[in-house]
């Protein structure tokens, strides 16, 4: 199986090839609905996380917005 390196919020990471946004998001645990994520200083929409391709080189930042009071 192939594999590819990315940046992900300054961390090396290495995926199978082909893995979607959606998919490292739920590697990571994180809900798509909380996440706003940039790829190569764009922003991706949510409708997209399911069909996007990571591939080898992109830089990933994953902002997470919290709620509280």
């Amino acid at each position: 199986m192939k594999r590819v390196k990315i940046q992900c919020n300054g961390r090396q990471q290495t995926l199978a090839e082909d893995t979607t946004l959606a998919e490292l998001l739920d590697d990571l645990g994180l809900p798509a609905d909380s996440v706003v994520a940039e790829i190569n200083k764009k922003i991706i929409d949510r409708d997209q996380y399911a069909t996007f391709k990571l591939s080898s080189g992109d830089q990933v930042e994953l902002i997470r917005f919290v709620g509280g009071g």
